[in-house]
């Protein structure tokens, strides 16, 4: 619905690996059964391909496995840099250059 409306949609995907899952899901206070964390984790991977060809370009996978490592820094830098793009949606652009002729009138 926000493509046809001349948005451009992009996905950020930060994925781990299923250990990594695990061991967060041990590490919370409030955890969730071993099994749904499993079954939840394979479901997601099972969704990568079709993430990425919905998305196409605009998909960006953040690895998210180093639990030292700050990944809110790697997702800032890619939202900063999707958002500082020039508008691709055809719809969008013609908004914008539409609103641009009016402002000059």
């Amino acid at each position: 619905e926000l493509q046809q409306l001349g948005y451009d949609t992009h996905m950020i995907f930060v994925n781990t690996s299923l250990d990594t899952a695990l061991q967060r899901n041990s590490d919370r206070p409030r955890s969730v059964p071993e099994p749904l964390v499993v079954k939840s984790w394979k479901e997601v991977q099972a969704n990568i391909g079709k993430f990425s060809q919905l998305f196409r370009r605009n998909f960006i996978v953040v690895d998210n496995n180093d639990a030292g490592e700050d990944v809110f820094a790697k997702v800032y830098k890619q939202v900063m840099h999707l958002a500082k793009g020039k508008v691709q949606n055809t719809l969008g652009r013609q908004w914008i250059t539409k609103e641009l002729e009016l402002k000059r009138r």
